[in-house]
């Protein structure tokens, strides 16, 4: 995952995060961070391209885009995740998860709860999520 911090002293205060999967493509927009109006935040959003390539020449002016680490700790994770039983175990198999595994395993993990809430399944213990490598499984795309 790349994540890029988007300030600008002109049009609003703080800091916009925008995230693209290792492919390049745009995977999250955050700007609880940043103070914007209305209609700065649609065109911030719209600005914003679909692939990671055109994101330095997107915005003009006082706008600066930089790059930077995007990590997930295992609190995050944890406490996100629906189950929480066997802890530890849990937490030694996050570790072993490169950092873009971990962000893959946090950030599937919303599909993942919507797929429970709609088949009405029983969530797995994170351990199972972890060190089965349940994240990298299409939540979104399987039909119940």
């Amino acid at each position: 995952m790349r994540k890029f911090e988007i300030t600008n002293t002109e049009k609003f205060t703080g800091t916009a995060v925008v995230i693209y999967t290792p492919a390049g493509v745009l995977c999250v927009i955050d700007c609880r961070k940043a103070e914007m109006d209305m209609d700065t935040l649609n065109h911030f959003r719209k600005a914003v391209p679909l692939l990671v390539d055109g994101l330095q020449t997107a915005f003009s002016g006082q706008t600066i885009v930089v790059e930077s680490n995007y990590v997930i700790t295992f609190e995050q994770f944890y406490n996100d995740y629906p189950y929480k039983r066997n802890r530890k175990r849990a937490e030694q198999d996050f570790k072993r998860l490169t950092t873009t595994e971990q962000v893959l395993a946090y950030t599937n993990l919303q599909h993942y709860k919507k797929f429970l809430q709609k088949s009405g399944s029983i969530p797995m213990m994170a351990s199972s999520y972890l060190s089965r490598r349940e994240f990298e499984t299409e939540w979104q795309k399987i039909r119940n």
